[in-house]
């Protein structure tokens, strides 16, 4: 998430619209990637893995917030 580190932060802290922003900005990003539409099952893997992705982040900052 370069570049978003002011929204992983905000996840972080709870701040309302940082996951929809970070998740719709991983979405986006595969399917750039793809060059093509996601289906509902991608997409909610796409989004399943960020969230991993944001859990580990968090985890290994402690949780400061």
């Amino acid at each position: 998430m370069t570049g978003n580190q002011d929204k992983v932060v905000g996840w972080m802290k709870g701040e309302p619209g940082a996951w929809g922003f970070l998740a719709g900005q991983a979405v986006y990003a595969v399917r750039t990637h793809a060059g093509r539409s996601l289906g509902d099952t991608e997409r909610r893997l796409v989004w399943s893995r960020m969230w991993w992705w944001l859990e580990q982040v968090k985890a290994r900052t402690n949780n400061p917030f």
